[in-house]
């Protein structure tokens, strides 16, 4: 009988280990995902100034040319620069908001692990305890005494 209280102690052990490692490796796989946007976001972020720059450099060119007076074209970018931070604002919201909720979804993970395990050592010792059967095993010596049938009435 030990033999297989032992063979469920290891049993039980084994899928711990494997809920835990699964776990660590959804845990990395969403923190690498983490990563590569954050790499992706500086990398739009660099294309998006750039394509900005030669925008206002066409503009200053364009205004040289004609002949524009200064005055308007200060409005004109400033206007332009507005509307390049109100993107480059909302831009940076979405990849917090995107972050954040990777962070959640981490923490979740974790959380699930924490549960699937405790339930696991739930039903290693209920595995254990059913093996034992009724009263926990106990020899006959040690059982407790049986009663007389006299039941008081109130």
């Amino acid at each position: 009988m030990s033999w297989v209280i032992t063979a469920i102690a290891v049993s039980t052990g084994a899928s711990l280990y494997g809920q835990s490692m699964s776990a660590k490796a959804q845990q990395a796989q969403i923190k690498d995902q983490m990563k590569q946007e954050e790499l992706a976001a500086k990398s739009e972020e660099l294309a998006r100034r750039e394509q900005l720059n030669e925008a206002l450099a066409a503009n200053t060119v364009s205004m040289a040319q004609s002949g524009v007076d200064a005055t308007s074209f200060a409005s004109l970018s400033l206007a332009s620069a507005r509307k390049a931070s109100l993107a480059e604002g909302q831009e940076d919201l979405s990849f917090k908001l995107r972050e954040a909720a990777l962070q959640r979804r981490s923490k979740n993970v974790g959380a699930i692990r924490d549960a699937q395990i405790a339930s696991t050592l739930l039903q290693g010792g209920m595995q254990v305890l059913a093996l034992k059967g009724p009263g926990g095993g106990s020899t006959p010596s040690e059982a407790p005494p049986k009663s007389s049938g006299f039941k008081p009435s109130f």
